[in-house]
């Protein structure tokens, strides 16, 4: 079904899938949404699998076979594959001029209001997903996120440099970025530039040492740096030894408790433990990251005064 802008989605029957797209600001948003409850999940897509010939067709929505889960549910496209067909990656970056996340931001508001969906917006996603879950719930007062082994600063994550030098014409030599873009790609200027953190559960796994150390523990510790409240976040570090399988996602089963703990009023509220208590137990008992554990250790340290 093609919906021809925002303002014409209309209150659409629960328990049955409804497939259909909308241009926002000239991009193209495909959805795949089953309503259930008033409670909303925003799985958002993870690296392409698919050629791009077949993407343009018939888009790859993540986690689409989750739909039995006892919320209701939306699967989302990345708009940005469809104008890069070199690129297995989009990061809802949309175009130079034009954030993909604010019409999907859009998009998913008037699902809401036009549902009655008002209780709690939960955006999920692992990797590129978890980057956009972040970023999207900090555009919505009261959104919740929960984020798998995400990319935080895609600055240090080379595989994004053939799509930001496609948008954004950057020049990776100089390694200069213009300081209007860096809130789309690096998380926490996103952050910055909404003035909020939301209420989000990370997960990350040791034996992806990559997003570990290049990602999360820089992202930490420039959290604590900010000018407004940063408690919000829970982060879940999971030993090599339970999870020995690097950068990948979480079942459906594994997934499940996060899901209930961040729905069901968990994540630092007094309910559930503080990211820096969590973090350090989980990482200090590992002799094989002894280095990041001091790095850790000493910002803890820091910080350890709000918890």
């Amino acid at each position: 079904m093609q919906i021809e802008n925002v303002d014409c989605i209309p209150e659409l029957d629960a328990g049955v899938r409804h497939h259909f797209s909308v241009v926002e600001d000239g991009l193209k948003h495909e959805l795949l949404f089953l309503k259930k409850d008033i409670n909303l999940i925003v799985f958002l897509p993870s690296w392409n699998s698919k050629r791009k010939a077949i993407y343009s067709s018939r888009p790859e929505f993540t986690r689409n076979a989750w739909c039995d889960l006892p919320y209701s549910t939306v699967c989302v496209s990345d708009p940005t594959m469809l104008d890069y067909p070199d690129v297995r990656s989009g990061w809802h970056l949309g175009r130079a001029d034009c954030d993909a996340l604010d019409g999907l931001i859009r998009i998913i508001q008037k699902i809401r209001t036009v549902n009655g969906m008002n209780g709690k917006l939960l955006f999920y996603g692992s990797s590129m997903g978890g980057f956009t879950a972040l970023r999207a719930a900090s555009c919505i007062e009261g959104a919740l996120a929960i984020a798998e082994v995400p990319q935080l600063d895609l600055r240090k994550f080379k595989p994004s440099r053939l799509l930001l030098g496609n948008i954004f014409n950057i020049n990776f030599e100089e390694n200069v970025y213009p300081s209007n873009i860096v809130h789309r790609i690096n998380v926490i200027d996103m952050f910055v530039e909404k003035q909020n953190v939301p209420r989000c559960y990370i997960v990350q796994k040791e034996s992806d040492q990559l997003h570990l150390k290049e990602h999360l523990l820089p992202f930490l510790s420039q959290l604590y740096n900010l000018p407004f409240s940063s408690d919000n976040i829970h982060v879940e570090i999971i030993g090599a030894g339970a999870d020995a399988s690097g950068h990948s996602a979480l079942s459906k089963h594994e997934a499940m408790s996060r899901i209930d703990f961040m729905l069901g009023g968990g994540c630092c509220d007094g309910s559930g433990p503080g990211v820096w208590r969590m973090l350090v137990q989980s990482v200090l008992s590992h002799s094989s990251v002894a280095k990041v554990s001091a790095f850790v250790g000493a910002v803890y340290n820091r910080v350890r005064s709000k918890f």
